[in-house]
């Protein structure tokens, strides 16, 4: 089944840069999860590298 095709229409009241601020905070919020998600699996993978590998002190002469 078809989805329905999504219809977005803006009625500006303000100036193009408070619109533009506007637009700029729905998107950031629509993505925050994503980019969460993203950041944690990271994390995840960065520690793992970091656990398997040896640590090296040198002391200073």
């Amino acid at each position: 089944m078809d989805k329905p095709k999504l219809n977005y229409r803006f009625h500006v009241t303000a100036t193009p840069e408070k619109l533009v601020k506007e637009l700029l905070l729905i998107c950031v919020e629509a993505n925050k999860k994503k980019v969460e998600d993203g950041l944690k699996d990271e994390a995840l993978a960065s520690e793992e590298e970091n656990d398997s590998k040896p640590i090296e002190v040198r002391r200073k002469k």
